[in-house]
């Protein structure tokens, strides 16, 4: 049934004209199995995994790339959760719910993950919405420019999927 699934979802994209699309897989949404059988899965469509599992060193970083085969730790590694359920951090409380969210990952984590990423030469991203997780993200981002430079860090493309609620001033500093 997984193949035929992956056979549906592959061949409608190749029928769009679409020659790669990417994987956000990661152990809170999808078994290493899966993604496992979706990269040796034979088709003309290019598949690119990312893989959304905080690391905190680089040999780390190394050792689950090479065990899964994915081509990054990217994707679906949780900063916040969605608007929707009222679990997107934000810095103040939600208008028509108690509370601001929650935050799976401080900035700190965040740091850790940034930095293993760039010295093991493969991208990092994370899903992050809310202002307040965002927060976090510039911060963690932050601390590993002060130790490796802006250039290291930017030349491995790190990224922020999602990311609804930037301010200027975020913006901003994930530009520079």
């Amino acid at each position: 049934q997984r193949d035929a699934a992956r056979r549906t979802a592959l061949d409608a994209a190749a029928a769009h004209g679409i020659a790669a699309v990417h994987e956000c897989a990661g152990p809170d949404i999808e078994g290493e199995a899966d993604l496992r059988e979706l990269l040796a899965f034979e088709h003309g469509v290019q598949v690119r995994a990312y893989w959304g599992q905080a690391v905190r060193t680089a040999d780390e970083a190394r050792t689950l790339l090479s065990d899964l085969g994915a081509h990054g730790l990217a994707g679906d590694l949780f900063v916040d959760g969605s608007i929707g359920s009222h679990t997107a951090r934000l810095r103040d409380p939600y208008a028509d719910a108690p509370g601001t969210g929650v935050s799976y990952l401080d900035a700190g984590d965040i740091a850790a993950h940034v930095r293993a990423c760039t010295e093991a030469g493969v991208q990092a991203g994370f899903h992050a919405i809310g202002d307040g997780a965002l927060d976090a993200v510039v911060a963690g981002f932050g601390q590993v420019v002060a130790e490796l430079g802006g250039p290291a860090v930017a030349a491995r493309g790190h990224r922020v999927e999602h990311a609804e609620l930037l301010d200027a001033t975020q913006i901003e500093a994930l530009a520079a």
